[in-house]
């Protein structure tokens, strides 16, 4: 899977740094059982190193939220698989929702910005991971899908609906009309 010492370096990295994070990620949703959080962040490291190319070194701490929101993600599908309770939602629907108020695309300044960032946060976590990977990461939806282990339209709809949760939540702030 590995082609290049480059890449055996970066994922060396990210075992040797960040391997208990995504262990203690994959634990919270999985009551550190060992070998479920064990084959959680396995599954999250080949999902990673699957899209090694997409993953940004730059930043350690980006890298380390990153990873753990990975970990956690695979942790999270883990546990759905072993209770055989795995429910398709409305995640699919197709959500049509005005481009041109599209939170991203407000010019904003700093404290706006910090605004943002905070009402991401304090999201639900299905949308707050995938906003973290697309706005604060930078990451193209279809990789966010990849990583996360979920259908495309899914990451979709779950941006286009946390980006009405936005828009709500900067009106009662003041910060968009």
């Amino acid at each position: 899977m590995v082609e290049t010492a480059e890449d055996r370096d970066k994922v060396v990295f990210i075992y040797e740094n960040y391997y208990s994070f995504m262990c203690w990620c994959a634990g919270e949703v999985l009551g550190h059982k060992k070998h479920d959080v064990e084959d959680s962040v396995h599954n999250a490291m080949i999902s990673i190193i699957e899209n090694l190319e997409c993953v940004d070194f730059s930043d350690k701490q980006r890298l380390k939220n990153f990873c753990g929101i990975v970990a956690k993600n695979k942790a999270i599908n883990h546990q759905k698989r072993q209770s055989k309770n795995v429910i398709q939602t409305e995640d699919t629907v197709n959500l049509e929702i005005d481009q041109a108020e599209m939170p991203d695309e407000i010019v904003l300044g700093r404290e706006t910005y910090n605004v943002i960032l905070r009402e991401i946060f304090e999201l639900d976590e299905k949308y707050r991971d995938v906003c973290v990977l697309r706005f604060v990461h930078g990451h193209r939806e279809k990789d966010i899908a990849s990583f996360l282990d979920i259908p495309e339209n899914t990451v979709s709809t779950r941006i286009s609906r946390a980006k009405k949760t936005l828009r709500e939540a900067l009106r009662k702030e003041g910060l968009y009309v």
